[in-house]
């Protein structure tokens, strides 16, 4: 009877800051056909005749800084049942010790294995205020021992992006809507006003708090400010602003940006999610 050890090693996982984005490609490239080549190498192996496949083939997981682990299956496939013993390292080079837990750590088995994992949330941290991605593969090295020694090595290609936790002392404002007074071909007035809408998604902001709001339409290259006094920043909150706008002359469908708290007059836990857009027609129903 043929013994086969596996032993899983959290190795090589490299640490990165943000991400790429990916070039369009109209065909496949043959360094892209190496690429998917590579990765089916990667989820598939054969030792002895008998093959050993990845299930899943790669990981992609978010968690937020402090939160519960977040935990997923590794499953080992064997297209031959035989008697095996495995060793399970939950630490390695290339990422923080004990960052990738299983709740095996060896033994002997039958068939496929299956590993209950998780990402412990204790280990991985966002990057200050910003979001931090893990790239890289968790190995898996295919042991056997009949005769010569010949081992293979299955690699769980694997993403975490850690999200930084929400700073709940200090307020979070977010724009909700933006809209425009109804107008008619025939309306006289000289100005109408931008109504922007927004929301507080983080902690207590307080009361009586001032804030500013600037409107650019895209579409005239045109900027609005306004800035209100005694404004509600309580938690879970939504207020409405307005800030005039003179509509003589302005026709059909613009393209409109609003932006809450520009000046940064209110400290806030994330300024990322302070920019809304929206496309609407001057004239007519919004």
């Amino acid at each position: 009877m043929k013994k086969v050890i596996i032993s899983l090693f959290v190795l090589g996982l490299m640490v990165t800051v943000g991400a790429s984005k990916a070039s369009a490609a109209t065909s496949i490239s043959p360094l892209n056909v190496a690429t998917i080549a590579q990765k089916i190498n990667d989820c598939s192996v054969v030792v002895d005749g008998i093959r050993y496949t990845l299930d899943p083939c790669s990981i992609n997981e978010t968690i937020t800084e402090g939160d519960a682990d977040k935990h997923f299956k590794i499953t080992v496939k064997q297209s031959k049942v035989t008697t095996y013993g495995f060793t399970v390292y939950g630490y390695g080079e290339g990422l923080p010790t004990y960052g990738i837990l299983t709740d095996v750590s060896s033994g002997g088995n039958v068939g496929n294995l299956v590993m209950n994992a998780y990402f412990s949330n204790n280990v991985f941290k966002a990057n200050g205020q910003s979001p931090k991605v893990y790239t890289g593969y968790l190995p898996i090295k295919i042991i056997s021992f009949n005769g010569e020694k010949v081992s293979k090595f299955l690699k769980l290609q694997t993403t975490l992006t850690v999200k930084p936790k929400p700073d709940l002392t200090k307020a979070d404002l977010v724009v909700t809507d933006l809209k425009i007074d109804k107008l008619a071909p025939w309306d006289s007035e000289a100005t109408k006003y931008i109504w922007v809408s927004f929301k507080n998604l983080g902690g207590n902001g307080g009361s009586g708090k001032t804030v500013d709001v600037k409107v650019t339409d895209l579409t005239n290259n045109q900027v609005y400010y306004m800035t209100v006094n005694n404004v509600n920043l309580t938690s879970g909150y939504t207020n409405t602003l307005s800030v005039n706008m003179p509509v003589k002359n302005l026709y059909s469908t613009h393209n409109f940006k609003a932006e809450i708290n520009p000046d940064k007059l209110i400290s806030e836990s994330n300024t990322s999610n302070n920019v809304f857009e929206k496309s609407i027609t001057i004239f007519g129903k919004n």
